[in-house]
């Protein structure tokens, strides 16, 4: 009878255990992993886990995808070791950022955290491992770049080198140093190199997606210009600095400031030529100068501001002096004797003597009659400027 009682109690045991292993058909798969982050929206995950944080987050119903990344890449910012994101209240507003317990996976000798160093572009780059992939032996590292947003690189493990806790921060503090000095505010006085000149000017926008500052500043003849700039080609200018800069540039801008009547020189063909102002356009930065040619004619000619200099009455009339005696050189009668200077490219120059006979103040030309050296009377048509008088 004892026998058949335990038989019967073995059989019910066993029933139980049955029962109790029997399969459970409402589980299911319900995370995904986007970039290495386990997912979870309106499920709890099996595994047993730590709650790091709780955010409220942006759910769109219509790109799920999207709000996905939206909170990874605020998580990033501030975490590094979150292996899952659940999306728990009936909206998805709410997340709970999770550490699942007892998962930590470590690769090339590291470990999630750890701070690193490796080479890029010749220089060191410090950064902390934020994800190991010991399929790919590669680690995502997370850096702060120059412009001092967080940033991923995915990096061999045989090209980081361990860092201590000491000389990382180190580096961070200098880096966040360096990235003060191009962090700017509008209205904030700036300068940069253009060339082997320093400038400056102010900014009025910033774009931080591009990293691009617009900043006003005055061109050489007094006009207000704006141009863009990537923000480490600027630097905050010593406001000492900026006001002296502006003092002597505008002393420099009066320079090409020109008035109508008013006396200027300028270089042309290697000489010095004096005239008057006659107009101005400033669209184009030219002034219509009146002048004396060779010839003793009255001409105009359009000169770049640049290219002129302000000169006294004085000296005007002094170089207008000196040219008018050049001038006389070219001022020929008719029955001259003159010098011809006969020459070509491939033939010396000969010195011929001649009369002349007629002018052609039109073409700048004397005709003159000479001898060759066969004595016999030649005519031709020469330029006043091969024409010399004789002593």
């Amino acid at each position: 009878m004892k026998r058949i009682t335990y038989f019967l109690t073995l059989v019910a045991l066993m029933g139980g255990l049955a029962a109790q292993t029997e399969k459970d058909y409402s589980l299911a798969k319900v995370g995904k992993q986007v970039d290495g982050v386990f997912i979870f929206v309106g499920a709890t995950p099996v595994n047993p886990y730590d709650v790091i944080d709780i955010w409220d987050v942006y759910w769109n119903p219509d790109d799920p995808d999207k709000s996905y990344k939206e909170a990874l890449t605020r998580v990033r910012k501030k975490y590094n070791n979150v292996d899952g994101i659940i999306f728990e209240d009936g909206n998805h507003k709410k997340a709970q950022l999770i550490k699942f317990i007892g998962r930590e996976i470590t690769g090339g000798g590291f470990k999630g955290g750890d701070k690193v160093s490796y080479k890029e572009g010749g220089k060191p780059r410090y950064a902390e491992i934020f994800q190991l992939d010991n399929t790919k032996q590669k680690a995502s590292v997370k850096y702060l770049n120059e412009y001092g947003e967080d940033k991923l690189d995915n990096i061999s493990y045989e090209k980081l080198t361990p860092v201590n806790n000491e000389t990382f921060n180190k580096y961070k503090e200098q880096q966040l140093e360096e990235i003060k000095k191009h962090q700017f505010a509008i209205g904030e006085k700036v300068s940069w190199t253009e060339g082997s000149k320093l400038k400056y000017g102010e900014v009025v926008s910033l774009n931080n997606e591009k990293h691009d500052a617009k900043v006003k500043f005055l061109d050489i003849y007094g006009d207000v210009k704006t141009d863009n700039f990537d923000y480490l080609k600027l630097e905050k200018a010593d406001i000492n600095k900026y006001n002296e800069f502006v003092t002597s540039f505008n002393i420099e801008i009066e320079k090409y400031k020109f008035l109508v009547g008013e006396q200027v020189s300028w270089i042309e063909s290697k000489s010095l030529k004096v005239g008057e102002v006659v107009g101005l356009n400033n669209s184009n930065h030219k002034a219509s100068i009146k002048y004396l040619n060779i010839y003793g004619e009255e001409k105009t000619t359009d000169v770049g501001y640049l290219e002129i200099e302000k000169i006294s009455k004085d000296k005007y009339l002094s170089e207008k002096e000196n040219f008018s005696k050049e001038i006389q050189k070219y001022k020929f009668t008719i029955g001259e004797k003159v010098n011809w200077s006969k020459g070509g490219m491939l033939k010396k120059t000969e010195i011929i003597q001649c009369e002349v006979i007629s002018l052609d103040d039109l073409e700048h030309k004397a005709l003159v009659k000479y001898k060759n050296k066969d004595n016999v009377e030649k005519q031709e048509k020469v330029p006043y400027l091969e024409l010399s008088k004789t002593q």
